[in-house]
């Protein structure tokens, strides 16, 4: 692949880069909009509004209800993302994602 010539590509790979992001992207909602949790028990779940779903609304919501908090956002190098995805910083997701696993596990059981 020729991304792997860039210039970027070797400094991220060399460690040469402070934040590193990396793009959320929600898929396979064919039986209705995406389930947040009610509670941190994780026995209840609701959808989410289907109508202006925004994927980093959805995301923060979702982390704030297990206590955590997540650093999201809507757009990449100043341009929107569309709705389904969402963007972090890959350190930040990482130290979020012990936390956030678990749930979303529980989340496609609720699902089904």
């Amino acid at each position: 692949a020729c991304y792997k010539q860039s210039k970027v590509y070797q400094e991220v790979q060399d460690g040469k880069v402070d934040e590193v992001y990396l793009v959320i992207t929600l898929r396979k909602c064919e039986r209705g909009p995406p389930l947040i949790p009610v509670d941190s028990m994780l026995q209840q779940w609701e959808p989410c509004a289907r109508e202006a779903f925004s994927l980093p609304d959805y995301l923060r919501r979702f982390a704030e209800v297990l206590g955590a908090s997540l650093e999201v956002f809507d757009r990449m190098d100043g341009r929107h993302l569309v709705p389904y995805q969402a963007c972090c910083v890959t350190t930040h997701w990482e130290a979020v994602a012990p936390a956030l696993d678990p749930a979303f596990k529980a989340q496609r059981t609720a699902y089904r």
